[in-house]
């Protein structure tokens, strides 16, 4: 360790990632470049608390993946989900700030569970801060439990997803995509880290977590066909799919030792996919609510929606192929009802698109203004990088040429198709969802609200008993810093100089 390196934290080490682990930096900082250049030109109002978060988390976002101890990783993951909120509350709105609550709390409450997983992780690697060391350690069921709540809050599979639907509508569309691509792929990154494969206890827990795999996709795409806004039904689309991630985890974890590396990439290439179509999904739902379509924006549009059904020729196609070769070399090979619960998953996916294409067909109007060419140009990197992915990744090519066999290929096309005659059924027999079950209202708004009148009263409490005159600075102090919008400058300068160690401690090594 460098004298340098002694100025962060005893154990501090960052490295540039290899391997897997290289590409999920790589997709991850694509998106938030691809984001951050739309929000140029299309992020014209409170601008100052807009760029601050947004730098703030991506920041947080990237330093979480190049962290290599258990601290630095904490402060990266803590950075970016605290930062986070002000993208949520980005537009002042009520709605913004009901949502950015529910968020905050649980954003809170998740690091406040993580805390104190890792602190177990490290305690039982006696002391070890490196997160490599820890995949040696046994996991206890308090450990266990801590790590799927903490990461679980912040990937947003079920039932841990009730804040996303609610920061979704609510956030800006690149704000959004950052959100969906990036953001929550760090909780799914955070279960691989510190979640050793082969450990006798994941092995006993592995039954329940593949039921947590397909509530999570089924009742994603289910609530996300009862909803009309299309930023609410993607935020869904992506409760549904992060329950196939977790489920290509699982695999990963239950692959044999000879296949895990092949596993472990499957994982990475299904997060890459999953985080370009989606980004290209919410920028596009921002961008039809108030700018014009052209002919090309379409094609565009549609891609991704061929991707997320997983037809031929899309990367949708090579790694849904993947994740049954998966199937068939973990332990759950000859569990006969896996196969069929993929097939009924392929077939709500479909039927979520369809209704995707249809809700955005119908709040198109041709008068609005015409889309800034910046942000034009980043929505159509996202797309062209989904498009080509199987090219850029050579050795995702193998799993794309399978997935081009016949039989492959009629197994991935009839679901799709079927979810067309079953939607153009549904939206032509003349009797719609009933009202109550459209739009279904959230009951995590009304635990928030009660949450915060729990602590608004105990806070009224707190104000009635004289304070100090010090602690009357101190608020003081803090209101003008806040109103100043200098704590994102001082949050800022501090990171920036972690980073400028960071790197004066690599290069003289």
């Amino acid at each position: 360790m460098t004298e340098l390196q002694t100025l962060l934290w005893p154990g501090a080490e960052f490295a540039v990632p290899e391997g897997p682990v290289a590409l999920w930096f790589g997709f991850t900082l694509l998106l938030w470049l691809c984001a951050g250049l739309y929000s140029l030109s299309t992020i014209n109002q409170r601008k100052a608390l807009y760029w601050s978060s947004f730098t703030l988390a991506m920041a947080g976002n990237l330093l979480l993946l190049l962290a290599q101890d258990v601290l630095g990783f904490y402060l990266g993951f803590a950075l970016m989900s605290l930062s986070a909120y002000g993208l949520v509350i980005h537009s002042g709105q009520g709605a913004a700030r009901r949502a950015g609550r529910l968020y905050l709390q649980l954003a809170i409450f998740g690091e406040l569970l993580l805390f104190a997983a890792l602190l177990l992780r490290v305690e039982t690697a006696d002391g070890a801060l490196a997160i490599s060391d820890l995949q040696a350690a046994a996991l206890t069921p308090l450990t266990l439990s801590l790590l799927l709540l903490g990461f679980g809050l912040k990937a947003g599979f079920f039932p841990l997803h009730i804040w996303l639907p609610q920061a979704h509508p609510a956030a800006p569309a690149p704000a959004s995509a950052v959100l969906s691509g990036a953001m929550i792929k760090a909780g799914l990154f955070g279960l691989w880290q510190f979640i050793p494969a082969g450990d006798g206890l994941l092995l006993l827990w592995l039954p329940w977590l593949l039921v947590l795999c397909f509530s999570s996709a089924f009742f994603g795409a289910l609530l996300a066909l009862l909803h009309r806004k299309t930023k609410v039904v993607l935020a869904y689309s992506s409760v549904s799919q992060m329950g196939y991630l977790l489920l290509a985890l699982v695999l990963y974890w239950t692959s044999p030792a000879d296949y895990q590396a092949q596993a472990a990439w499957l994982l990475v290439w299904y997060a890459c996919h999953h985080a370009l179509l989606k980004s290209a999904l919410f920028l596009a739902a921002g961008t039809v609510s108030s700018y014009r379509l052209q002919v090309w924006h379409w094609l565009a549009l549609i891609w991704p929606l061929v991707s997320l059904s997983a037809l031929p020729l899309s990367s949708g196609a090579a790694v849904k192929y993947g994740l049954k070769q998966d199937l068939g070399q973990s332990i759950f090979a000859n569990w006969s009802l896996l196969p069929g619960l993929l097939t009924l998953g392929a077939l709500s996916t479909a039927l979520l698109a369809w209704h995707l294409l249809a809700l955005l067909r119908e709040q198109h109007q041709p008068t609005r203004p015409k889309l800034p060419s910046t942000a034009s140009f980043s929505w159509l990197v996202l797309v062209l990088a989904s498009l080509s992915m199987p090219w850029w990744l050579t050795q995702l090519q193998p799993l794309w040429w399978q997935a081009l066999q016949p039989a492959a290929m009629l197994a991935a096309g009839w679901p799709v198709l079927l979810a067309a005659g079953l939607y153009w059924w549904w939206q032509h027999r003349g009797r719609p969802l009933p009202a109550s079950w459209q739009d279904p209202v959230s009951p995590a708004l009304g635990w928030s609200l009660w949450l915060k009148s729990c602590y608004q009263t105990q806070s009224s409490r707190q104000q009635a008993l004289p304070l100090p005159q010090w602690r009357k600075q101190e608020r003081r102090a803090n209101r003008w810093l806040t109103q100043q919008a200098l704590l994102p400058l001082a949050s800022s300068t501090l990171l920036a100089v972690i980073l400028l160690l960071w790197l004066l401690s690599s290069v003289s090594r």
